[in-house]
């Protein structure tokens, strides 16, 4: 009889991360250049695993940080697990046994799945990633109208797609993301916090990242960095210049980004995630082409009731 455990391997060798990316080849975050990256930003790095007759059958990476009141673990992406309740009851038992408070559960990349309520998390959220099947014979036939006549505009008005992932490359994405960020918060979209040079960077230096951009005559009028697993990418920030959404860059970059991707081989393209209350995105997003993944991620406290109190509450164990 078949017989699956539970177990955690910190700084986790180079073999077993290999294994966790061909269980899920589209996903990067299951990758060595992920792993590498988090551990160069000071995060001790670990799989999670679940092995049945000691072969590993499922599992993900997950970080741990040392804040100066909670210890931190985070999972980037959930994995699909044949044993939930083993995954889950192994992955609680280590934590209040390694002293983490703050488990943060995450699902980038991830196939659907189910986030337990016990213990009782402190936050949970229904999400919903997009997904452009690369594999698809016609990526143009399955955007609907309006995305292809945005495509059909930028390309009227003479925009291109370069890849460049250098210095002036990674300014100008991280300038006008941030741009971006600021246009949508002025519209009242929650949106928290900024992207930074040194994060983007990183990626780009290691292969983890890649820099798309649509211009015309020098100037920059969208921006999208992908990171990479073996077979997928994953949309990881983009931005649009207000002259460019009216010229249909928008569009135009996703299209033309997937139709790259799809050149090397690649088989989806997350092109990331909203939530239910944000309709434009979801209309935007659906219409290139994205079949949805529904999705949740939670967040919980395994501290003490007195360790909680002293760290403020619920507000300050935000990310």
């Amino acid at each position: 009889m078949d017989r699956t455990v539970f177990s955690v391997e910190t700084d986790p060798a180079h073999e077993v991360i290999g294994r966790l990316s061909e269980l899920d080849p589209a996903n990067p975050f299951c990758t060595l250049n992920y792993a590498r990256i988090r551990s160069l930003q000071g995060t001790e790095v670990a799989a999670l695993l679940l092995k049945t007759d000691g072969q590993i059958s499922s599992g993900c990476l997950a970080f741990r940080t040392e804040g100066r009141l909670n210890t931190r673990l985070e999972i980037t992406s959930l994995p699909l697990v044949s044993e939930p309740t083993i995954f889950w009851d192994g992955l609680i038992e280590h934590c209040r046994r390694s002293g983490v408070e703050v488990l943060n559960v995450n699902t980038f990349a991830s196939a659907p799945n189910k986030i337990p309520d016990q213990p009782r998390p402190i936050s949970k959220v229904h999400r919903i990633e997009y997904v452009i099947d690369l594999a698809s014979a016609d990526l143009w036939s399955a955007m609907n109208r309006r995305s292809r006549r945005m495509v059909t505009r930028a390309r009227a008005n003479g925009l291109a797609l370069r890849r460049d992932s250098g210095p002036t490359a990674c300014a100008s994405h991280v300038d006008l993301v941030n741009r971006s960020f600021d246009r949508l918060r002025s519209r009242g979209a929650e949106i928290s916090g900024s992207i930074t040079a040194d994060e983007i960077e990183i990626c780009v230096d290691h292969g983890f990242g890649e820099i798309f951009q649509v211009v015309k005559d020098g100037e920059v009028f969208s921006t999208l960095m992908v990171v990479k697993g073996p077979a997928g990418a994953y949309c990881q920030s983009s931005g649009t210049s207000d002259e460019g959404r009216e010229l249909g860059s928008s569009h135009f970059i996703f299209h033309e980004t997937a139709l790259k991707l799809k050149d090397e081989g690649l088989f989806v393209l997350n092109i990331g995630g909203s939530t239910d209350e944000n309709r434009g995105l979801h209309e935007f997003k659906a219409g290139l082409g994205c079949r949805t993944v529904e999705l949740e991620s939670a967040d919980y406290y395994l501290g003490s009731a007195l360790k909680r109190f002293v760290s403020k509450g619920v507000e300050l164990l935000g990310r």
